[in-house]
């Protein structure tokens, strides 16, 4: 599954920039959403940005198939 990301105006800018596939996309509680895929860098239709993202669950789903009980949330121990 994938979404596609569209800027609110031009003068807000791109969502995204070249370079930032893969990143991981959060909503305003910390919770990971989705990591970014691709995007037009201002290069859309009329001008207009659109950032494209695959999201966190369709992505661990495939991980989850290939290796079971793998997660993302790995345990960190101070020295």
């Amino acid at each position: 599954m994938e979404w596609a990301i569209l800027q609110h105006s031009k003068k807000s800018g791109p969502f995204s920039r070249p370079g930032d596939s893969g990143s991981c996309m959060a909503d305003g509680q910390g919770r990971l959403g989705g990591v970014v895929t691709s995007g037009a860098g201002g290069g859309g239709v009329g001008g207009i940005d659109v950032t494209y993202a695959s999201s966190i669950n369709s992505i661990m789903a495939d991980v989850w198939a290939k290796f079971p009980g793998a997660h993302l949330s790995p345990q960190f121990h101070s020295a």
